[in-house]
């Protein structure tokens, strides 16, 4: 069985010096749930994160559910412990906590 995880996120938001490293995925082969592959369960799942001045979420919420809670709470997990992003700044121009909107995530089986 093949699996494929489509993530439509900018990896690009990832703060790190080389590009290869900013292209670095956030999702992987591996990163499917097992209860979700053997069920077959598939979703897209939308999220909304606060991210913390230093750049890292310090919350995920879900705004559109894949039907599946594995498949939810997967999703912010990774989000939460792998994606990293330029801070937003305030009108002096230091870091602030913003909301960010990601793009769809859809966790597919082929």
């Amino acid at each position: 069985m093949r699996i494929r995880l489509f993530l439509f996120a900018a990896a690009s938001l990832l703060s790190t010096p080389s590009l290869a490293e900013k292209l670095k995925p956030i999702f992987t082969y591996d990163d499917y749930p097992a209860e979700a592959v053997l069920n077959r369960w598939q979703g897209t799942v939308g999220t909304e994160l606060t991210v913390g001045p230093d750049g890292s979420p310090t919350a995920c919420r879900i705004t559109k559910s894949s039907g599946y809670k594995v498949l939810d709470d997967k999703t912010c997990e990774l989000l939460m412990t792998r994606a990293k992003f330029l801070p937003a700044k305030d009108k002096d121009g230091k870091p602030k906590e913003d909301i960010v909107q990601v793009p769809p995530v859809t966790w597919a089986l082929r």
